[in-house]
């Protein structure tokens, strides 16, 4: 089942789609460094250079074996980013546990396999370790954990345990680091004769940091990758906690072995630095993620009201719509769907529509589902859908993929049309074809039996002679092609319909020789528009087995082309919408607030050069971020003015209008005669239409003075802007692609009201919307 929360995290998709590709792209450098650094020691060893196996003259030098070790997870943790190389993963990983293994089995029973000198031989001084050419126990147990998990890498039921084994060898390689950093030998040496070398340190250390980045969307690091608030604490924060410490330690440490200061102090010092660098990182990343969060709400506010508008349209639509997330789970049924089945739209989302879906055509149903989706291809196809009074009507279903606007895939829409009547004449067709075979009456009889078939068949049939003359049609046929004609047996179909097409005429010719030929879909261009038609044109046969002449059966499906076609456009239109709300809200961020912000962040750095000019300065500094919050305030009433809540409607319509105009430098007239409460649905149905009227006369009006008036008449109350401005042709506004008057008519026709609009090109426009006092339970107009 589909809950909202899977709808709103299919709107993050492509920001945690991006913060996984940087993630896998770290990983990646990783692992190059850790290939890298087994590959330059190994060169060390192979060409007797031995400053490349030690960082300087009396360190712990990295080992053969080692080296060798660090060159396969290297490698391997480069193939991790996907399983398509995971069997030459695994090997490597295998190869790194062996190793690892072995060297543990040498220590633990005392033995002496040959693998510590097998390439080549260790000549230093025997002091440093008593086993030339063994690597450390420490680092042996760090390889044989970082082998297992980059071996087991993808296998989810040993996911727990790759986590431990590596977060063990992490802690290990960063106590090791700070041991070298702060001169404690008792870190990074178990014993005398075992001792891990700086650079080895370093690159277990980076081994562990490719494993976790691998693999982004799993474990703790997943929530880093979300584009939230967690997601950027988790980025900012850990960085800071681990880096932060350990350098004041390091600079503590340095200040005391210089005698600038003893230990107490220096202890005391480190506590205070660390308490304010982390304070301030805090104090940061939280105004920054605040303003993340708002940025993100204020721009889901408008996308949300986008949805809104599609919805709008859709449930007036009268055909049932559907759509889908990317996961094949249905998120969104309209009106006339749930009126269709009697059903919640809570029951029906996810896979719950399929339990309305006949028994004998679920699985068909469902494999043609499936299938178009994985390849994101346009599907049709028909089943029967059980109706809210228990019967099962045919419906055919057309669904079309979705994609983003970076061309991502998002999910699917459909609509469904109930074509129950279709499948009763195609039936009825079919047995009456089975009867036309075993009929042995006489020609006459069965000719007659034939034209009352057709007379009565709930479909668009003709039947006609050989010479195209008409014997008989069907209603159906009469009210879809022959509207107004009585008088139409015994007259030449081409002679009905003289601009033919020719590709027709040879189909007739073609059914006249004894073929059966049919088209799903078929296009044709007439005097009174482009017309679609599903049809099967097909001979009926005399007695002694000659054709007698065609029967054509057509179905109009214009009305379901010029519905799908709709379709496609309000899917565009919604995702145009969203982009551009996405824009304006963006602009405004950038072009104004963010220019202020700028400019007082620049200010502040002079201030500090200055601090002279402090006091005199403060006062302006502080009436620029007053400025800044004011800007902030409006563009957050824009999008939700709150006020409509503690004002009242009509007060908080009054207090937006007199913000609008000073902003707009413009002059409002706003006039009220309203005694009676209105209530918050009426309200906020009146102020969005309110906003829409305001901004487009903005745009387009070019005058500097609107009336705005609502009043209280009888039981309704009345909303009336005016201006005098350019004016516009309404009948091509009409006609035009925009969602604005659309928008404004459905809000108005929810809470009950109606709205119309007046304009002539130079002569001003007005809008009057009349809504009733009385709302509906469970409308809104949000």
């Amino acid at each position: 089942m589909t809950d909202r929360r899977e709808v709103q995290s299919n709107r993050t998709a492509p920001e945690v789609l991006c913060f996984n590709n940087r993630f896998r792209k770290a990983s990646q450098v990783m692992a190059f460094f850790v290939s890298a650094l087994g590959l330059l020691v190994f060169c060390g060893w192979a060409f007797k250079v031995p400053a490349l196996t030690f960082i300087r003259p009396g360190l712990q030098s990295m080992k053969v074996n080692t080296a060798l070790c660090f060159v396969c997870l290297g490698v391997g943790l480069w193939l991790a980013q996907s399983d398509e190389r995971q069997h030459s993963r695994r090997i490597l990983g295998l190869l790194v546990v062996i190793i690892a293994g072995l060297t543990l089995a040498e220590y633990t029973f005392h033995l002496d396999l040959g693998i510590d000198q097998l390439l080549f031989r260790d000549t230093r001084t025997p002091s440093l370790s008593a086993y030339p050419g063994r690597m450390a126990i420490a680092t042996a147990i760090c390889f044989l954990s970082l082998g297992s998990a980059v071996a087991f890498l993808g296998l989810k039921n040993t996911l727990t345990l790759q986590r431990t084994l590596v977060g063990a060898c992490f802690t290990f390689s960063l106590v090791a680091l700070c041991g070298y950093l702060y001169g404690v030998k008792s870190f990074y040496s178990i014993t005398s004769y075992s001792t891990t070398g700086l650079h080895t340190a370093a690159g277990l250390f980076a081994a562990c940091i490719a494993y976790f980045l691998a693999r982004p969307d799993e474990g703790i690091v997943s929530i880093a990758a979300r584009e939230s608030s967690s997601g950027y604490l988790v980025r900012r924060l850990v960085p800071a906690i681990v880096i932060v410490p350990i350098l004041l330690g390091w600079l503590g440490l340095v200040g005391q072995r210089a005698n600038l200061y003893d230990v107490p102090f220096g202890t005391a010092l480190f506590a205070l630095a660390s308490i304010g660098c982390l304070t301030l990182l805090t104090i940061l990343i939280g105004r920054s993620a605040n303003s993340l969060e708002s940025e993100r709400f204020y721009a889901e506010e408008r996308i949300r009201e986008s949805e809104q508008r599609f919805r709008l349209v859709a449930d007036t639509a009268p055909v049932l719509i559907w759509m889908s997330g990317k996961n094949k789970l249905c998120t969104y049924f309209n009106k006339p769907w749930l009126e269709f089945t009697g059903r919640s739209i809570v029951q029906e989302c996810g896979n719950g529509w399929a339990e309305g879906v006949h028994p004998e055509d679920l699985k068909e149903c469902l494999q043609t589902y499936e299938q178009s989706f994985d390849r994101q291809e346009k599907f049709s196809m028909e089943y029967r859908l059980r109706r809210h009074d228990g019967q099962y009507r045919w419906v055919l279903d057309l669904g079309i993929p979705r994609f983003n606007p970076d061309h991502s895939f998002a999910g699917y829409i459909g609509i469904a049309v109930d074509v129950t009547e279709r499948r009763m004449a195609e039936e009825a067709l079919q047995q009456f074809n089975l009867t036309l075979e075993k009929q042995t009456t006489e020609l006459q009889a069965r000719e007659e039996l034939l034209k009352i078939f057709v007379k009565n068949v709930p479909a668009g049939v003709a039947m006609l002679d050989r010479d195209m003359r008409y014997l008989q049609v069907s209603d159906r046929w009469c009210s879809d092609y022959l509207p107004g004609r009585t008088e139409i047996l015994g007259r030449s179909h081409y002679e009905i319909f003289p601009d033919m097409p020719e590709r027709w005429k040879e189909i007739h010719r073609r059914a006249l020789q004894g073929e059966t030929q049919r088209a799903d879909e078929d296009r044709w261009d007439g005097q009174d528009g482009t017309h679609w038609a599903r049809w099967e044109v097909r001979p009926w046969m005399n007695l002694d087995g000659t054709s007698g002449g065609i029967l054509i059966f057509a179905e109009n499906i214009t009305r379901r082309k010029q519905m799908e076609e709709a379709l496609s456009g309000m899917t565009r239109k919604l995702i145009e919408a969203q982009e551009q709300e996405r824009a304006r809200i963006a602009r405004e961020l950038h072009d104004d607030i963010g220019q202020q912000l700028a400019m007082l962040a620049i200010e502040l750095g002079q201030l500090r050069d200055n601090p002279a000019e402090t006091q005199s300065r403060a006062k302006e500094l502080l009436n620029r971020v007053v400025e800044i919050s004011d800007d902030i305030q409006v563009l957050s009433h824009e999008l939700h003015s709150s006020k409509l809540e503690y004002l009242g409607a009509i007060r908080g319509i009054r207090s937006w209008c007199k913000e609008f105009g000073e902003r707009q430098k413009m002059e409002i007239d706003f006039k009220d005669d309203v005694s009676r409460l209105v209530p918050l649905e009426i309200g906020l149905c009146l102020f969005r239409i309110l906003q829409e009227a305001l901004h487009n006369a903005i745009k387009h009006s070019g005058v500097k003075r609107i009336e705005v008036e609502i009043a209280e008449h009888g039981n309704e109350v009345h909303l009336e802007i005016k201006d005098s401005g350019r004016g516009f042709d309404l009948e091509a506004v009409k006609r035009g692609s925009g969602l604005g008057l659309t928008s404004m008519r459905e809000r108005a026709r929810l809470v009950g009201g109606t709205l119309t609009l007046e304009s002539k090109p130079m002569q001003g426009t007005s809008i009057h919307v009349r809504v009733p006092l009385k709302v509906k339970a469970g409308a809104s107009a949000a």
